[in-house]
C-alpha cells in the first residue's frame, strides 16, 4: 500500500508498501456430532415409554471464507527481507530501500492487518543514509488468484512515519485508501512466500503461528 506526504523542507513520499501473502499448510476445522444419552426406561408399573423422534443436532458454524480465495494466503506472516522503491524526494528519482520485520495477518473473510513496530526502510544516496521508520497498524481488504494478490483498500490506519535524510527530518501519518487496487505477483511453497511487482518491489515472508491456518 502506498500513500503520499509533502513536507516544507523535503517533499517526501511513500508510506508503506503492503505486500504479500503466503504459503501454507492449513488446518481442517471439523464438526463432531453430539451423542445422545441412553433413553430412560419405563415409569413404575407401566409399559415402556415410546421413544420420540431424536432431535436433530445442528453442526456449529464453520469460519467464513470469502469465495474463491486461495487457502495458502490465509494466515500470519513476517517479512524476512524486502526491497521497495521509495520516493524520498519529490525532485529526485526514488531509491531502492530495504527492510524486514513487518507483520501481516490475512484472514479468511478477505480482510487483513499490517503491523509495524519500529520497522525501518534504509536506502543510500551518494554515501548518505536515508531512513523511513514506521509504527502502528492498518486494516485492509484483499483478494487473490493462484498467482496474484490484489490489495483492494486500506480501510483504516494508525500508521505514523519518521523520515530522516541529510537535509532534515519529518513526521507523517498514513491515511485510509478506499480505492487502492494494487496487484502483485506471488509464489508460495511450504512456509515461504515471495512477492514482487513491476516497480522493482520484491519481498520474502515466513509463516508465523499468530493467526493460524485455515482449511
Amino acid at each position: 500500500m502506498r500513500s503520499r506526504f509533502g513536507g516544507a523542507i523535503l517533499a517526501l513520499a511513500l508510506v508503506s508498501v503492503l505486500t504479500g501473502v503466503a504459503a501454507a499448510g492449513l488446518a481442517v476445522f471439523s464438526v463432531v456430532g453430539v451423542g445422545l444419552g441412553p433413553e430412560r426406561c419405563c415409569p413404575a408399573g407401566g409399559p415402556p415409554a415410546q421413544a420420540g423422534p431424536r432431535p436433530t443436532v445442528s453442526p456449529s458454524a464453520a469460519p467464513t471464507r470469502a469465495p474463491g480465495l486461495p487457502l495458502c494466503v490465509v494466515g500470519s506472516w513476517r517479512v524476512v527481507t524486502e526491497t521497495a522503491i521509495v520516493k524520498f524526494y519529490s525532485n529526485a528519482d526514488p531509491f531502492p530501500a530495504s527492510t524486514s520485520g513487518k507483520v501481516y495477518e490475512f484472514r479468511a473473510d478477505g480482510t487483513g492487518t499490517e503491523s509495524y513496530d519500529n520497522v525501518t526502510y534504509t536506502a543510500n544516496s551518494d554515501g548518505s543514509t536515508l531512513r523511513l521508520t514506521s509504527n502502528g497498524s492498518a486494516e485492509f481488504t484483499w483478494t487473490a488468484t493462484g498467482d496474484t494478490v490484489t490489495y483492494l483498500a486500506r480501510t483504516s490506519t494508525t500508521l505514523r512515519h519518521h523520515w530522516s535524510v541529510p537535509e532534515g527530518e519529518l513526521d507523517s501519518e498514513s491515511k485510509p485508501q478506499p480505492e487502492l487496487n494494487e496487484t502483485d505477483h506471488y509464489t508460495c511453497a511450504g512456509g515461504t512466500f515471495e512477492e514482487s511487482n513491476a516497480t522493482g518491489y520484491k519481498s520474502v515472508w515466513a509463516r508465523t503461528p499468530g493467526y493460524g491456518f485455515y482449511g
